[in-house]
């Protein structure tokens, strides 16, 4: 059973608000539902060597975020030893230039992940900065299939 919904969306200015409501039906009877993940956060991590850099500490081919293909997929970062750090997912920006990307992370590890990423790149032309007042994250269930 789904215990909160989206009742409402309503316009304030610029920025849409959205109202919840108790919702004890069963989730199959849920058209969709929009909510915001206030525990992740956003890094933009930008430069001319980011996709080499992120190739190297990712499990996951930053290679195939490429125009046309996926958008978005699951990246785990390892140390060099190959041991699971943090869990991301990566996202190319769409609007941007090819060596700009987007990752989502779990909120208390954004420090850690950030001050890793400082620690770990060299003389790579990388930049990773918090985004997270810029960019917020939203989960979307749809279930009109």
């Amino acid at each position: 059973r789904m215990r909160a919904a989206v009742r409402a969306s309503v316009r304030r200015g610029s920025r849409r608000h959205f109202s919840i409501e108790a919702y004890t039906g069963k989730l199959s009877d849920l058209r969709s539902c929009v909510a915001q993940v206030s525990s992740s956060s956003v890094i933009r991590v930008s430069g001319e060597d980011s996709a080499k850099f992120l190739q190297g500490f990712v499990s996951n081919d930053v290679n195939a975020l490429g125009p046309g293909t996926e958008r978005a997929q699951y990246a785990g970062w390892l140390n060099r030893k190959g041991r699971f750090l943090y869990d991301t997912i990566l996202v190319r920006e769409p609007n941007a230039g090819e060596d700009e990307f987007v990752m989502v992370c779990e909120g208390d590890a954004v420090d850690a992940l950030l001050k890793h990423i400082r620690v770990f790149k060299f003389r790579n032309k990388v930049e990773a900065v918090d985004a997270s007042d810029e960019l917020k994250v939203w989960s979307v269930l749809d279930n009109d299939s």
